[in-house]
């Protein structure tokens, strides 16, 4: 168990600002952040050791994995029709005579990638 020294008024408002997390969660949280920070710290200054080198390339291929699914997932959005003409109505067969659009930031043959949130779900 963990005791917090803080003003009464500052306790009140951190239990009203967790909503409905409870103090646990929310000190898990803040434990997992600073370990984070710490070993990422250590990192840099070249002081980890083979197990936690090995650690941090396990969750860089964990990371890697995620955005590679959020990538996936964005050019599947981009493709999603969107008009009458692209979902195929007014066709004879019910089949979309148009092609779908490129992925977001493409052009031609060649790829981009827009920094621009606002594209990535365009």
């Amino acid at each position: 168990m963990a005791r917090v020294r803080v003003h009464e008024d500052t306790w009140r408002e951190f239990r009203h600002a967790i909503g409905p997390y409870t103090v646990a969660e929310r000190l898990g949280e803040l434990v997992e952040r600073e370990v984070a920070e710490r070993r990422r710290r250590r990192l840099h200054a070249g002081r980890l050791d083979a197990d936690e080198v090995q650690q941090a390339l396990d969750q860089a291929g964990a990371l890697g994995r995620d955005l590679a699914a959020i990538t996936i997932r964005l050019e599947a959005l981009a493709r999603v029709p969107t008009t009458p003409t692209e979902c195929g109505a007014g066709d004879s067969q019910g089949l979309a005579t148009r092609r779908p659009p490129p992925p977001v930031g493409s052009r031609g043959g060649e790829r981009r990638a827009s920094n621009d949130p606002s594209d990535w779900l365009a």
